[in-house]
Protein backbone atom coordinates (compact mmCIF):
# COMPACT_ATOMS: atom_id res chain seq x y z
CA UNK A 1 0.00 0.00 0.00
CA UNK A 2 2.68 2.78 1.06
CA UNK A 3 4.44 1.89 -2.28
CA UNK A 4 1.28 2.65 -4.54
CA UNK A 5 0.59 5.74 -2.36
CA UNK A 6 4.58 6.72 -2.93
CA UNK A 7 4.17 6.16 -6.79
CA UNK A 8 0.98 7.95 -6.69
CA UNK A 9 2.63 11.00 -5.82
CA UNK A 10 5.79 10.89 -7.34
CA UNK A 11 3.37 10.97 -10.71
CA UNK A 12 1.40 14.23 -9.55
CA UNK A 13 4.80 15.60 -9.12
CA UNK A 14 6.44 14.64 -12.23
CA UNK A 15 2.93 15.72 -13.64
CA UNK A 16 3.20 19.10 -12.23
CA UNK A 17 6.87 19.70 -14.04
CA UNK A 18 5.51 18.20 -16.99
CA UNK A 19 2.71 20.62 -17.12
CA UNK A 20 4.59 23.40 -16.32
CA UNK A 21 6.38 22.90 -19.73
CA UNK A 22 4.40 23.88 -22.43
CA UNK A 23 4.54 22.61 -26.14
CA UNK A 24 7.81 20.54 -25.60
CA UNK A 25 8.36 17.03 -27.42
CA UNK A 26 6.93 14.14 -26.38
CA UNK A 27 10.57 12.66 -25.54
CA UNK A 28 10.80 15.27 -22.38
CA UNK A 29 7.78 14.22 -20.84
CA UNK A 30 8.98 10.72 -20.73
CA UNK A 31 12.56 11.58 -19.63
CA UNK A 32 11.33 13.98 -17.38
CA UNK A 33 9.38 11.41 -15.82
CA UNK A 34 11.56 8.37 -15.95
CA UNK A 35 14.37 10.78 -13.91
CA UNK A 36 11.62 10.45 -11.10
CA UNK A 37 10.58 7.02 -11.51
CA UNK A 38 13.38 5.31 -11.94
CA UNK A 39 17.08 5.69 -10.24
CA UNK A 40 19.51 3.08 -11.00
CA UNK A 41 22.36 5.06 -11.17
CA UNK A 42 21.76 6.05 -7.02
CA UNK A 43 21.33 2.09 -6.66
CA UNK A 44 24.72 1.44 -8.87
CA UNK A 45 26.96 4.05 -7.35
CA UNK A 46 25.60 3.41 -3.59
CA UNK A 47 26.40 -0.38 -4.16
CA UNK A 48 29.95 0.90 -5.26
CA UNK A 49 30.72 3.27 -2.64
CA UNK A 50 29.65 0.65 0.62
CA UNK A 51 30.92 -2.45 -0.83
CA UNK A 52 34.51 -1.16 -2.44
CA UNK A 53 34.29 2.06 -1.33
CA UNK A 54 37.33 4.50 -2.40
CA UNK A 55 38.73 4.25 -6.13
CA UNK A 56 42.13 6.28 -6.68
CA UNK A 57 43.83 5.94 -9.68
CA UNK A 58 44.97 2.47 -10.57
CA UNK A 59 44.76 0.85 -7.01
CA UNK A 60 42.69 -2.50 -6.95
CA UNK A 61 39.42 -0.92 -5.55
CA UNK A 62 39.43 0.83 -8.96
CA UNK A 63 39.46 -2.08 -10.87
CA UNK A 64 36.89 -3.80 -8.74
CA UNK A 65 34.71 -0.56 -9.00
CA UNK A 66 34.81 -0.17 -12.51
CA UNK A 67 34.13 -3.95 -12.77
CA UNK A 68 30.93 -3.79 -11.34
CA UNK A 69 29.82 -0.42 -12.97
CA UNK A 70 30.60 -2.64 -16.34
CA UNK A 71 28.58 -5.56 -15.25
CA UNK A 72 25.81 -3.24 -14.13
CA UNK A 73 25.97 -1.12 -17.37
CA UNK A 74 25.81 -4.50 -18.88
CA UNK A 75 22.10 -5.47 -17.06
CA UNK A 76 20.87 -2.26 -18.21
CA UNK A 77 21.62 -3.67 -22.06
CA UNK A 78 24.49 -0.86 -22.33
CA UNK A 79 27.30 -2.31 -23.18
CA UNK A 80 30.68 -0.37 -22.75
CA UNK A 81 34.63 -0.53 -23.46
CA UNK A 82 37.64 0.30 -21.97
CA UNK A 83 39.91 2.58 -23.61
CA UNK A 84 43.54 1.67 -21.49
CA UNK A 85 46.51 3.88 -21.14
CA UNK A 86 49.55 3.34 -18.71
CA UNK A 87 50.35 6.45 -16.94
CA UNK A 88 52.55 7.43 -13.67
CA UNK A 89 50.03 6.69 -10.73
CA UNK A 90 50.40 6.98 -6.83
CA UNK A 91 49.77 4.91 -3.68
CA UNK A 92 49.43 6.39 -0.57
CA UNK A 93 51.43 5.12 2.37
CA UNK A 94 52.05 4.92 6.40
CA UNK A 95 53.10 8.36 6.32
CA UNK A 96 53.93 10.12 9.82
CA UNK A 97 54.29 13.86 10.99
CA UNK A 98 54.86 13.81 14.70
CA UNK A 99 55.72 16.67 16.99
CA UNK A 100 58.58 16.26 19.37
CA UNK A 101 59.36 19.00 20.94
CA UNK A 102 58.16 21.16 22.79
CA UNK A 103 55.76 17.94 23.65
CA UNK A 104 54.78 14.74 22.24
CA UNK A 105 51.89 14.18 19.52
CA UNK A 106 51.36 12.50 16.22
CA UNK A 107 49.61 15.16 13.64
CA UNK A 108 46.52 14.58 11.34
CA UNK A 109 48.24 14.75 7.82
CA UNK A 110 47.71 14.09 4.22
CA UNK A 111 50.55 13.86 2.06
CA UNK A 112 49.47 15.31 -1.48
CA UNK A 113 49.60 13.22 -4.46
CA UNK A 114 52.76 12.07 -6.13
CA UNK A 115 54.63 12.68 -2.81
CA UNK A 116 57.26 10.14 -3.13
CA UNK A 117 58.82 8.03 0.05
CA UNK A 118 62.14 8.83 1.59
CA UNK A 119 64.03 8.19 4.69
CA UNK A 120 62.69 9.21 8.02
CA UNK A 121 64.25 12.71 9.12
CA UNK A 122 63.68 15.12 11.69
CA UNK A 123 63.88 19.11 11.27
CA UNK A 124 62.97 22.29 13.08
CA UNK A 125 59.65 24.02 11.99
CA UNK A 126 59.47 27.28 10.80
CA UNK A 127 56.68 29.94 9.59
CA UNK A 128 56.79 30.91 5.84
CA UNK A 129 53.78 32.87 5.40
CA UNK A 130 51.29 31.61 2.03
CA UNK A 131 54.59 30.05 0.84
CA UNK A 132 55.34 33.22 -2.05
CA UNK A 133 59.17 33.41 -2.77
CA UNK A 134 59.29 36.13 -0.85
CA UNK A 135 57.62 34.78 2.05
CA UNK A 136 60.79 32.20 1.87
CA UNK A 137 63.55 34.28 1.02
CA UNK A 138 62.82 36.27 3.87
CA UNK A 139 62.41 33.23 6.80
CA UNK A 140 65.53 31.08 7.73
CA UNK A 141 64.28 27.95 6.25
CA UNK A 142 67.51 26.20 5.10
CA UNK A 143 67.43 22.28 6.34
CA UNK A 144 63.87 23.79 8.02
CA UNK A 145 60.42 22.01 7.58
CA UNK A 146 57.45 24.87 6.57
CA UNK A 147 54.80 25.62 8.09
CA UNK A 148 52.25 27.60 5.34
CA UNK A 149 49.09 29.19 6.02
CA UNK A 150 46.56 29.16 3.11
CA UNK A 151 43.11 31.32 2.89
CA UNK A 152 44.18 33.53 5.97
CA UNK A 153 45.84 37.05 6.92
CA UNK A 154 48.25 36.60 4.29
CA UNK A 155 45.56 36.44 1.27
CA UNK A 156 43.53 34.09 -0.75
CA UNK A 157 45.08 34.21 -3.89
CA UNK A 158 48.51 32.41 -2.34
CA UNK A 159 50.46 30.00 -4.79
CA UNK A 160 49.89 26.59 -5.36
CA UNK A 161 51.32 23.16 -3.87
CA UNK A 162 53.82 23.20 -6.68
CA UNK A 163 54.83 26.93 -6.84
CA UNK A 164 55.62 26.30 -3.02
CA UNK A 165 57.20 23.45 -3.35
CA UNK A 166 59.79 25.09 -5.62
CA UNK A 167 59.94 28.07 -3.72
CA UNK A 168 60.87 26.17 -0.69
CA UNK A 169 63.35 23.81 -3.04
CA UNK A 170 64.95 26.95 -4.44
CA UNK A 171 65.91 28.01 -0.89
CA UNK A 172 66.47 24.38 0.72
CA UNK A 173 63.85 23.47 2.86
CA UNK A 174 63.46 20.23 3.64
CA UNK A 175 59.16 19.33 3.62
CA UNK A 176 56.28 21.86 3.61
CA UNK A 177 53.16 21.58 6.35
CA UNK A 178 50.33 23.58 4.81
CA UNK A 179 46.69 24.36 6.59
CA UNK A 180 43.48 26.25 5.20
CA UNK A 181 42.75 28.94 7.21
CA UNK A 182 39.11 29.15 6.53
CA UNK A 183 38.82 25.62 6.95
CA UNK A 184 38.26 24.35 10.77
CA UNK A 185 36.77 21.41 11.83
CA UNK A 186 39.94 19.06 11.70
CA UNK A 187 39.97 18.77 8.22
CA UNK A 188 42.98 17.22 6.23
CA UNK A 189 41.45 17.23 3.15
CA UNK A 190 43.64 14.85 0.52
CA UNK A 191 44.69 17.12 -3.17
CA UNK A 192 47.08 16.52 -5.69
CA UNK A 193 50.96 17.64 -5.49
CA UNK A 194 51.33 18.10 -9.17
CA UNK A 195 48.55 18.99 -12.12
CA UNK A 196 51.10 17.60 -14.51
CA UNK A 197 51.55 13.87 -12.99
CA UNK A 198 55.44 14.02 -11.98
CA UNK A 199 56.96 12.69 -8.61
CA UNK A 200 56.79 15.76 -6.33
CA UNK A 201 60.36 16.73 -5.22
CA UNK A 202 59.78 17.61 -1.39
CA UNK A 203 57.41 16.15 0.82
CA UNK A 204 54.45 18.27 1.45
CA UNK A 205 51.54 17.45 3.09
CA UNK A 206 48.12 19.40 4.29
CA UNK A 207 47.06 18.93 8.05
CA UNK A 208 44.19 20.47 9.81
CA UNK A 209 43.83 24.07 10.23
CA UNK A 210 43.21 23.55 14.31
CA UNK A 211 46.92 21.79 14.27
CA UNK A 212 48.31 24.21 12.43
CA UNK A 213 46.94 27.31 13.91
CA UNK A 214 48.61 25.39 17.40
CA UNK A 215 52.07 25.58 15.19
CA UNK A 216 51.87 29.22 14.24
CA UNK A 217 50.98 30.12 17.99
CA UNK A 218 54.12 27.73 19.49
CA UNK A 219 56.16 29.60 17.25
CA UNK A 220 54.83 32.92 17.18
CA UNK A 221 56.05 32.82 21.09
CA UNK A 222 59.63 32.04 19.98
CA UNK A 223 59.24 28.31 21.23
CA UNK A 224 60.93 25.76 18.92
CA UNK A 225 59.17 23.24 17.57
CA UNK A 226 60.96 20.10 16.02
CA UNK A 227 58.64 17.81 13.61
CA UNK A 228 60.11 13.86 12.84
CA UNK A 229 58.67 13.08 9.07
CA UNK A 230 58.44 9.37 7.84
CA UNK A 231 57.23 9.37 4.11
CA UNK A 232 56.18 6.41 2.76
CA UNK A 233 53.76 6.96 -0.22
CA UNK A 234 55.17 6.31 -3.50
CA UNK A 235 54.91 7.08 -7.19
CA UNK A 236 54.66 3.82 -9.81
CA UNK A 237 53.55 3.22 -13.46
CA UNK A 238 49.74 1.69 -13.43
CA UNK A 239 47.96 0.38 -16.35
CA UNK A 240 44.54 2.37 -16.01
CA UNK A 241 41.38 2.64 -18.37
CA UNK A 242 38.42 5.07 -18.73
CA UNK A 243 34.76 3.41 -19.37
CA UNK A 244 32.93 4.66 -22.45
CA UNK A 245 29.55 3.81 -23.98
CA UNK A 246 28.36 4.77 -27.07
CA UNK A 247 25.57 5.34 -29.11
CA UNK A 248 25.90 6.38 -32.87
CA UNK A 249 23.71 8.98 -34.51
CA UNK A 250 22.82 9.42 -37.53
CA UNK A 251 26.58 11.33 -37.92
CA UNK A 252 29.67 10.58 -36.69
CA UNK A 253 30.15 13.86 -35.20
CA UNK A 254 30.01 13.02 -31.20
CA UNK A 255 28.66 14.69 -28.24
CA UNK A 256 30.72 13.83 -25.28
CA UNK A 257 29.02 13.42 -21.78
CA UNK A 258 31.58 12.71 -18.72
CA UNK A 259 32.44 12.29 -15.22
CA UNK A 260 35.33 11.11 -13.14
CA UNK A 261 34.65 7.68 -11.65
CA UNK A 262 38.18 7.91 -9.50
CA UNK A 263 37.97 9.27 -6.01
CA UNK A 264 40.97 9.84 -3.45
CA UNK A 265 41.18 7.19 -0.65
CA UNK A 266 40.09 8.46 2.31
CA UNK A 267 36.15 8.41 2.01
CA UNK A 268 34.21 6.76 -0.26
CA UNK A 269 34.23 9.04 -2.91
CA UNK A 270 30.48 9.41 -2.70
CA UNK A 271 29.83 13.55 -3.48
CA UNK A 272 33.12 13.56 -4.82
CA UNK A 273 32.13 11.91 -7.72
CA UNK A 274 29.74 9.15 -6.96
CA UNK A 275 27.11 11.40 -7.43
CA UNK A 276 28.62 12.55 -11.17
CA UNK A 277 28.83 9.33 -12.33
CA UNK A 278 25.26 8.50 -11.09
CA UNK A 279 23.78 11.18 -12.97
CA UNK A 280 25.58 10.44 -16.20
CA UNK A 281 24.66 6.28 -15.87
CA UNK A 282 20.64 7.20 -15.44
CA UNK A 283 21.49 9.99 -18.32
CA UNK A 284 22.85 7.16 -20.80
CA UNK A 285 20.03 4.76 -19.57
CA UNK A 286 17.06 7.19 -20.38
CA UNK A 287 18.75 7.41 -23.44
CA UNK A 288 19.03 3.86 -24.19
CA UNK A 289 15.32 3.97 -23.33
CA UNK A 290 14.10 6.56 -24.77
CA UNK A 291 16.24 8.15 -27.94
CA UNK A 292 19.00 5.87 -28.38
CA UNK A 293 19.42 7.19 -32.71
CA UNK A 294 20.01 10.91 -31.98
CA UNK A 295 21.07 12.96 -35.06
CA UNK A 296 24.77 13.24 -33.39
CA UNK A 297 26.97 10.39 -31.81
CA UNK A 298 26.71 10.47 -27.88
CA UNK A 299 29.34 9.14 -26.15
CA UNK A 300 29.49 8.41 -22.06
CA UNK A 301 32.60 8.27 -20.36
CA UNK A 302 33.51 7.60 -16.82
CA UNK A 303 37.34 9.32 -16.70
CA UNK A 304 39.93 7.74 -14.12
CA UNK A 305 42.64 10.26 -13.13
CA UNK A 306 40.60 12.91 -12.44
CA UNK A 307 41.92 14.05 -8.81
CA UNK A 308 45.70 13.32 -9.54
CA UNK A 309 45.68 15.98 -12.41
CA UNK A 310 42.89 15.19 -15.00
CA UNK A 311 44.55 11.94 -16.66
CA UNK A 312 42.03 10.56 -17.83
CA UNK A 313 39.98 13.19 -19.70
CA UNK A 314 43.24 14.28 -21.15
CA UNK A 315 44.26 10.51 -22.25
CA UNK A 316 40.86 10.95 -23.97
CA UNK A 317 41.33 14.15 -25.94
CA UNK A 318 44.55 12.50 -27.28
CA UNK A 319 43.51 9.33 -28.31
CA UNK A 320 40.35 10.78 -29.85
CA UNK A 321 41.94 13.78 -31.47
CA UNK A 322 41.24 13.13 -35.21
CA UNK A 323 37.52 12.73 -33.55
CA UNK A 324 35.08 15.22 -34.35
CA UNK A 325 33.94 16.16 -31.02
CA UNK A 326 31.45 19.19 -31.29
CA UNK A 327 30.70 19.79 -27.15
CA UNK A 328 31.56 17.97 -23.65
CA UNK A 329 29.06 18.32 -20.53
CA UNK A 330 30.77 17.33 -17.39
CA UNK A 331 28.76 16.50 -14.46
CA UNK A 332 31.51 16.72 -11.10
CA UNK A 333 29.43 16.86 -8.36
CA UNK A 334 26.74 18.29 -9.96
CA UNK A 335 23.85 19.62 -7.09
CA UNK A 336 19.85 20.61 -7.55
CA UNK A 337 20.06 22.54 -10.94
CA UNK A 338 19.85 26.36 -10.90
CA UNK A 339 21.25 27.54 -13.88
CA UNK A 340 23.79 26.72 -16.79
CA UNK A 341 27.10 27.37 -17.47
CA UNK A 342 28.25 27.94 -21.44
CA UNK A 343 31.55 28.73 -20.19
CA UNK A 344 32.88 31.45 -21.83
CA UNK A 345 31.04 29.65 -25.31
CA UNK A 346 28.87 32.96 -25.93
CA UNK A 347 27.23 31.63 -28.86
CA UNK A 348 25.24 29.21 -27.07
CA UNK A 349 23.26 31.58 -24.62
CA UNK A 350 20.28 32.01 -26.43
CA UNK A 351 19.86 28.41 -26.66
CA UNK A 352 20.26 28.04 -23.17
CA UNK A 353 17.88 30.67 -22.23
CA UNK A 354 15.16 29.01 -24.31
CA UNK A 355 15.69 26.00 -22.68
CA UNK A 356 15.37 27.37 -19.23
CA UNK A 357 12.20 29.11 -20.25
CA UNK A 358 11.03 25.71 -21.75
CA UNK A 359 11.22 24.37 -18.41
CA UNK A 360 9.66 26.52 -16.36
CA UNK A 361 8.86 23.82 -13.81
CA UNK A 362 12.18 23.83 -12.58
CA UNK A 363 13.81 27.04 -10.11
CA UNK A 364 16.27 27.68 -12.23
CA UNK A 365 17.34 30.87 -10.62
CA UNK A 366 20.66 31.29 -11.92
CA UNK A 367 20.01 31.77 -15.44
CA UNK A 368 22.43 31.30 -18.02
CA UNK A 369 25.90 32.66 -17.14
CA UNK A 370 29.45 32.29 -18.57
CA UNK A 371 32.25 31.33 -15.93
CA UNK A 372 34.83 29.25 -17.44
CA UNK A 373 36.52 27.49 -14.55
CA UNK A 374 39.56 24.55 -14.60
CA UNK A 375 40.19 21.89 -12.00
CA UNK A 376 37.78 19.27 -13.82
CA UNK A 377 37.61 17.10 -16.51
CA UNK A 378 36.29 19.53 -18.99
CA UNK A 379 39.58 21.39 -18.87
CA UNK A 380 41.09 19.50 -21.90
CA UNK A 381 38.31 19.58 -23.86
CA UNK A 382 37.79 23.57 -23.50
CA UNK A 383 41.91 24.15 -24.38
CA UNK A 384 40.77 21.92 -27.61
CA UNK A 385 38.20 24.58 -28.51
CA UNK A 386 35.37 22.02 -28.07
CA UNK A 387 31.85 23.60 -26.35
CA UNK A 388 32.22 22.78 -22.87
CA UNK A 389 28.69 23.45 -20.65
CA UNK A 390 27.73 22.62 -17.31
CA UNK A 391 24.60 22.75 -15.28
CA UNK A 392 25.04 24.96 -12.17
CA UNK A 393 23.96 23.37 -9.02
CA UNK A 394 23.32 23.51 -5.70
CA UNK A 395 24.69 21.28 -2.87
CA UNK A 396 24.26 21.15 0.68
CA UNK A 397 26.84 22.74 2.62
CA UNK A 398 28.04 19.41 4.48
CA UNK A 399 28.48 17.92 0.82
CA UNK A 400 31.16 20.82 0.05
CA UNK A 401 32.90 20.23 3.57
CA UNK A 402 33.99 16.81 3.32
CA UNK A 403 34.83 16.34 -0.37
CA UNK A 404 38.29 14.70 -0.34
CA UNK A 405 38.05 13.68 3.09
CA UNK A 406 37.10 10.45 5.04
CA UNK A 407 33.53 11.45 5.46
CA UNK A 408 32.67 11.70 1.98
CA UNK A 409 30.28 9.03 2.07
CA UNK A 410 26.67 7.85 0.30
CA UNK A 411 24.77 9.24 3.32
CA UNK A 412 25.71 12.73 2.01
CA UNK A 413 24.31 12.11 -1.49
CA UNK A 414 20.46 13.28 -2.50
CA UNK A 415 18.44 11.41 -4.52
CA UNK A 416 16.19 13.96 -5.05
CA UNK A 417 19.31 16.28 -6.14
CA UNK A 418 20.37 13.50 -8.58
CA UNK A 419 16.74 12.85 -9.82
CA UNK A 420 16.21 16.70 -10.56
CA UNK A 421 19.74 16.56 -12.45
CA UNK A 422 18.80 14.00 -14.35
CA UNK A 423 15.55 15.25 -15.52
CA UNK A 424 17.38 18.52 -16.93
CA UNK A 425 20.37 16.80 -18.15
CA UNK A 426 18.54 14.56 -20.20
CA UNK A 427 16.47 16.95 -21.95
CA UNK A 428 19.45 19.51 -22.76
CA UNK A 429 21.16 16.37 -23.61
CA UNK A 430 18.24 15.50 -26.40
CA UNK A 431 18.08 19.23 -27.46
CA UNK A 432 21.63 19.37 -27.96
CA UNK A 433 21.89 16.22 -30.04
CA UNK A 434 18.92 16.59 -32.10
CA UNK A 435 18.43 20.53 -32.06
CA UNK A 436 19.02 21.17 -36.11
CA UNK A 437 18.81 24.64 -35.66
CA UNK A 438 21.24 24.76 -32.65
CA UNK A 439 24.76 25.76 -34.82
CA UNK A 440 27.59 23.62 -33.12
CA UNK A 441 31.12 25.18 -33.69
CA UNK A 442 34.44 24.73 -32.03
CA UNK A 443 37.14 27.77 -31.50
CA UNK A 444 40.29 27.83 -33.35
CA UNK A 445 43.38 28.30 -31.29
CA UNK A 446 43.38 31.87 -31.28
CA UNK A 447 39.66 32.40 -30.11
CA UNK A 448 40.44 29.93 -27.03
CA UNK A 449 43.75 31.91 -25.86
CA UNK A 450 41.53 35.27 -26.20
CA UNK A 451 38.78 33.64 -24.19
CA UNK A 452 41.10 31.88 -21.41
CA UNK A 453 42.67 35.45 -21.30
CA UNK A 454 39.12 37.48 -20.79
CA UNK A 455 38.11 35.26 -18.01
CA UNK A 456 41.55 35.45 -16.58
CA UNK A 457 42.63 31.45 -16.77
CA UNK A 458 46.15 32.18 -18.96
CA UNK A 459 48.16 33.05 -15.07
CA UNK A 460 46.32 30.31 -13.51
CA UNK A 461 46.79 27.43 -15.69
CA UNK A 462 50.62 28.81 -16.20
CA UNK A 463 50.92 27.95 -12.53
CA UNK A 464 49.67 24.59 -12.73
CA UNK A 465 51.72 23.87 -15.64
CA UNK A 466 48.77 23.20 -17.53
CA UNK A 467 49.01 26.25 -20.38
CA UNK A 468 49.69 24.36 -23.44
CA UNK A 469 50.01 27.13 -25.88
CA UNK A 470 53.48 28.50 -25.24
CA UNK A 471 54.27 32.14 -24.05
Amino acid sequence: MKTKILTSVIVLIVGFVINAVSQTPEAWNSLISNAFLESRGYEVMNKICDEIGPRLMGSANYERAQNVLEAELKKDKMNSTKEHFATLGWVRGNDEVIMTQPTYRKLRVTALGFVHQQPQFSAQLVFAENGTEEAIAKADVKDKILLIEKNGMFGRSGPNAMEIVKNAMKYNAKAVLTYNASQPGFTAIAKTGSFASDTVKMPIFEITYEEGLWLYRLLSQGKTVELQMTVNSYCKQVNTSNLVVTFPGKVKEKIVVGAHFDSWDLGQGAVDNGLGSAIIYDMAKQMRKFNPKNHYTVEFVWFTGEEVGLVGAKKYVEMHKEDKIIAYINFDMTGYPIGFNVMGFEYYRPFFEKLITDLNGFEMKDGVKSQPWTGSDHLPFMLMGIPTFHISGKLDEIMYKYYHEAADTWDKVSRKYLSETVAVASVMLYEVANNKDLKHRNLIESEVIDMLQKYNLKEQLQKTGEWPFGN
